[in-house]
């Protein structure tokens, strides 16, 4: 039913239940999808790459870190519900050191193609008591040199328990793929896809539970137009030119309802350091928030592949670049703030606008060379790339991580590869982690309450800090293996694959020593209360010393993945017309903090 299940098949994954009703995490080698495997996932379909990285869709970073109260994947990698997996014609996961042409990843890639050219039609349905689901799906020939065009579209609608209808989620997706051929004597092949996906996940008032009010709900509304080619030239530097172009944008609507009740107290909405008078909340209230994000994805790529030979070496070489654009035009953060969401520790909660927030580019630029050769009469392959990446550039808040790769095999006997490999990937980070929000303290200077309005007084002081983290450094994984490949009886073959990866400075919103902060603010008292009249001060301010804390972000997390992997496959038995495969792995995953 989605791309998140096909992932189950790979060595090691651990079978589950399908749910659709929480954030499906991708996880590459690993036992338990975390954020950091998640957002080092790439997702690459028919060519471009999907971006999570202009995702905002977070309640407060300074408190709650990227989490929200409604289901959100910010700060993660691309939710995999959001993916059917009914139009696909082909997965490749690339578990261990991908090629440099691949940029923006740390764990691993799925690179998806989607259904394209003639095909008969196809009606597909699957209906259980939590799910019902509707896929449909046609490829037409356009005529002699007029390419082909494949249409799909997609209905989902689950629920989170069978006996209950307050939390469910629902998609809806479709896509159009166009496919042709140009000129004959130096052909043109392209693929243009265009596809609209709405997703919702909406958690209703349960009518045993109305007394809070509480109401979720998240939507996206989501188009992507990509085109990708191969123009084969046949150039001695330049056999094939290899494009690929994608726009995306979305709309992403958030919304938490909650009704809550207090002691009376008073609320402040300073965005700056100061202190003044404010005003009082009910002690019963209802907080509506809405989060309104736009994300809108750039992204380009050429490159360049030929061939030559020196010796005994035959070189096959990749050079090239790409840029990728992510931006956010969404409103943003909006509440009445007279009745805002409830917070702790006098943290307090402010109104953000997404448009304010620079946008995030990167730019890259790769060469590799894959080396073939006969060496004592064995087959020898070396490939060896360098990747650089520089995120932000001409800016004062650049970055850039250079990434080389090594991958080598040689058949120590017939049908006997010994493989090895060493490589250093890279994620960027994403607009949350690079431009989080202030976090605001909302300090009682005075609290004078009467039944009387005209006899009340309350001062606050609130205090601001900016939580951006300007030595936040770019996220790479180090990758190592070791590996055999064995065919053997008539084409049955065995790969054993031992890896270790290693990430030291994953992404995490924490508290640290930076965000431990100490603040004077004014207490002051009454000294007179005149009746029908605001209460007068005393000329003694006193200080009173705080220490506050907040979430910022910081490369603490530490991710250790390690195992040994092993796929026979026994081949196909005429007969009785069955392929065996058996697959299997060992893992372990270690993730710790350093905050």
């Amino acid at each position: 039913t989605s791309l998140g299940e096909v992932l189950q098949l790979l060595p090691g994954a651990v079978a589950v239940n399908p749910d659709f009703t929480n954030n499906n995490k991708s996880s590459i080698r690993q036992y338990e999808a975390d954020n950091t495997g998640s957002l080092g996932t790439a997702v690459i379909i028919n060519g471009a790459p999907l971006s999570n990285n202009a995702n905002m869709q977070a309640t407060n970073t300074s408190t709650a870190g990227v989490l929200s109260g409604f289901s959100s994947s910010s700060g993660m990698g691309i939710d995999m519900r959001q993916l059917s997996a009914d139009n696909v014609e082909s997965i490749e996961v690339i578990r261990g050191i991908p090629s440099v042409e691949y940029g923006d990843l740390t764990a691993g890639a799925i690179l998806v193609k989607t259904k394209a050219g003639k095909e008969p039609t196809q009606l597909k349905a699957r209906l259980n008591p939590k799910l019902t689901q509707f896929w449909a799906g046609k490829g037409f020939d356009l005529g002699k040199n007029n390419g082909a065009l494949f249409a799909d579209v997609d209905f989902t609608k689950a629920y989170d328990k069978q006996i209950t209808a307050y939390e469910a989620y629902e998609r809806v997706t479709g896509s159009l793929q166009y496919t042709n051929t140009f000129g004959q004597s130096k052909p043109l092949y392209t693929n243009t896809h265009l596809s609209f996906g709405m997703n919702l996940d909406e958690t209703k008032v349960d009518p045993d539970y109305i007394i809070e009010q509480i109401v979720r709900k998240a939507q996206n509304y989501s188009f992507q137009l990509s085109t990708n080619g191969r123009w084969n030239l046949g150039k001695k530097f330049a056999r094939s030119i290899n494009y690929t172009l994608s726009a995306a944008y979305s709309h992403q609507k958030g919304f938490q309802q909650q009704q809550y009740t207090a002691d009376i107290s008073p609320v402040s909405t300073a965005k700056e350091n100061t202190t003044l008078e404010v005003d009082y909340l009910a002690s019963s209230w209802l907080s509506q928030l809405w989060i309104d994000g736009r994300p809108l994805n750039l992204f380009a790529k050429l490159n360049d592949k030929f061939y030559f030979k020196s010796g005994r070496f035959n070189h096959s070489f990749l050079v090239g670049g790409d840029w990728k654009m992510d931006a956010n035009l969404g409103k943003g953060k909006t509440f009445d703030e007279s009745q805002p969401p409830r917070t702790q520790d006098n943290a307090g909660i402010r109104e953000r606008s997404f448009k304010d927030v620079p946008a995030l580019n990167q730019f890259g630029l790769y060469a590799e060379d894959r080396l073939f050769a006969r060496l004592g009469g064995r087959e020898f392959v070396l490939q060896l790339g360098l990747r650089y990446d520089n995120i932000q550039p001409f800016t004062g808040d650049g970055r850039s991580v250079l990434t080389p790769r090594i991958n080598a095999s040689y058949e120590l006997v017939n049908n006997f590869y010994l493989r090895a490999g060493y490589g250093v990937t890279a994620k960027s980070p994403t607009l949350l982690y690079l431009y989080p929000e202030n976090a605001y303290f909302d300090m009682i200077s005075l609290n004078y309450y009467k039944d009387n309005p005209a006899e009340r007084l309350a001062l606050m002081t609130t205090r601001v800090f900016n939580t951006e983290n300007h030595d936040l450094k770019i996220v790479r994984t180090r990758k190592n293996e070791l590996g055999f490949d064995w065919t053997f009886a008539h084409k049955r073959r065995l790969s054993v694959t031992a890896y270790y990866e290693e990430t030291r400075n994953g992404y995490e919103m924490t508290t640290n020593l930076n965000s431990i902060q100490f603040t004077n603010v004014p207490r002051y008292q009454v000294e007179s209360a005149p009746e029908g009249q605001k209460p007068i001060l005393s000329p003694v301010v006193t200080d009173s010393l705080w220490v506050v804390t907040y979430n910022s972000p910081a490369n603490s997390r530490h991710l250790i993945n390690k195992g040994i992997e092993f796929d026979l496959d026994l081949g196909r038995y005429d007969d009785i017309r069955t392929s065996f495969v058996l697959n299997g792995a060992y893992l372990s995953t270690r993730s710790t903090s350093s905050d």
